[in-house]
């Protein structure tokens, strides 16, 4: 990695846009994906609990939270399944399908 120590900005204007990266699967944002996570997706569907990334609570990635992706990630967690789709469950990364899922607060992506 090189690191830039000297430079000049001339008449340019720049904009950082951040890309959230996050653990599909995480739906508790804890980074780590376990059975907490198949917990959240159910208390997101069913109780109104707000989750913070719903990308992390696609665990199928079907741009749907619904009680699916908790089957899904306990197929995966008990062994009888695939991992999640990238990105995840084991780097984060951004999300590489279009749906209408977003993380609501960039702190709340790994």
């Amino acid at each position: 990695m090189r690191t830039v120590i000297d430079f000049a900005l001339i008449g340019a204007d720049y904009e950082i846009i951040p890309v959230p990266a996050f653990l599909r699967g995480d739906c508790n944002t804890d980074t780590k994906v376990d059975l907490a996570d198949a917990a959240t997706v159910i208390a997101t569907e069913f109780q109104g609990y707000n989750a913070l990334c719903l990308d992390s609570c696609d665990s199928n990635d079907d741009g749907i939270i619904n009680l699916a992706d908790s089957v899904y990630l306990l197929n995966f967690l008990f062994s009888f399944g695939n991992p999640t789709p990238d990105p995840g469950p084991y780097s984060s990364g951004e999300d590489p399908t279009e749906d209408s899922l977003d993380c609501a607060l960039p702190a709340a992506c790994n």
